[in-house]
């Protein structure tokens, strides 16, 4: 068998079965459970989900589902905008290494 196989793992769930408050969540997959049924409703990002960086993340990606377009553009400019400004950053350090090294040989 497969290695990734075995670290797979299913779990069948009836989510009008599954009332647990945010509180009492203790494990992952209750955690998980709680936002796949809860993600629509919730205006703000549960405290046991800051914990769990892909749960954290999960919860973002939702929360853009209830922006509006014009919030969607801005977003993705700051993005755009970031992205250049890291490849920048990077260009220009690369561009002071290399004098770095020319000035010690």
């Amino acid at each position: 068998m497969n290695q990734d196989l075995r670290d797979l793992e299913f779990n069948f769930i009836e989510l009008k079965k599954f009332n647990k408050q945010e509180e009492k969540l203790e494990t992952i997959i209750e955690k998980w459970i709680y936002f796949i049924k809860n993600a629509d409703n919730l205006s703000m990002i549960p405290k046991n989900a800051i914990e769990i960086p892909e749960l954290n993340e999960a919860y973002k990606l939702a929360s853009m589902n209830a922006w509006t377009e014009e919030e969607l553009e801005i977003y993705e400019y700051w993005q755009i905008r970031d992205t250049g400004d890291r490849y920048k950053i990077q260009e220009e350090f690369e561009k002071g290494v290399e004098k770095g090294i020319e000035k010690k040989i």
